[in-house]
């Protein structure tokens, strides 16, 4: 992990439990300059810079978190992960399909990435090294996560902001993104409807759970 936690005194590190991400980077700032006068004589661009390097330790802890606590996990877990995210995915298909489909792709995102994050760890514990051709169409879908997240997450989280075609024209955002989410499902997904994005995990899911499941029996 990086300096961070090393660097922030524990009672610091108590709050944070039930702080604010902004108000731990503001923290992280002021211990960073020294303490809260000193941070208040500072520039406007040396807070903000301050600000941004918190920022980037928090990412960088939290990242390195994550991957600590995914690597204990046992395959037994994850694989029910895989489960519980594909049982959450399906279900907001079929809630949000009904109203639109663009919608239901954005507000379903979340699970379809953290669908993706179980069974790229189920590969990383090698559970998938007897799967033949699957391993292909398995790295097919992981090398769509980071447009998942990037993207489809981004406009569920409404930070993915839509330019107008022409200057100075105006965007209904949301009805962009929508109709930027039925195209991502198409020409990346390679499916053409709600219902078709369902079947195509739910045969995808078959196919994870029978290889998993082969490779635990074999412990």
């Amino acid at each position: 992990m990086s300096n961070l936690a090393k660097e922030i005194p524990q009672e610091i590190l108590d709050f944070t439990k039930t702080m604010e991400k902004d108000q731990l980077k503001t923290q992280l700032a002021v211990i960073g300059a020294g303490g809260v006068d000193a941070y208040k004589l500072l520039g406007e661009q040396e807070q903000k810079t301050l600000l941004e390097n918190a920022q980037k330790k928090m990412n960088q802890d939290i990242a390195d978190l994550k991957k600590l606590r995914q690597a204990e996990l046992p395959k037994e877990q994850c694989l029910q992960s895989f489960n519980e995210q594909l049982g959450d995915f399906l279900k907001d298909l079929e809630h949000y399909g009904e109203e639109e489909a663009g919608k239901a792709i954005i507000q379903s995102s979340k699970y379809l990435e953290r669908l993706l994050d179980a069974t790229r760890l189920l590969k990383e514990k090698d559970v998938f090294q007897d799967a033949g051709d699957l391993i292909s169409e398995i790295q097919e879908h992981l090398d769509l996560q980071s447009d998942i997240k990037g993207q489809l997450i981004a406009a569920r989280k409404d930070n993915l902001t839509m330019l107008p075609l022409v200057e100075g024209e105006l965007v209904d955002q949301e009805e962009q993104r929508r109709a930027f989410a039925c195209d991502f499902m198409k020409n990346k997904l390679k499916v053409n409807s709600v219902a078709g994005l369902s079947k195509k995990y739910v045969k995808f899911g078959v196919k994870v759970n029978a290889a998993a499941r082969k490779a635990l029996s074999k412990k």
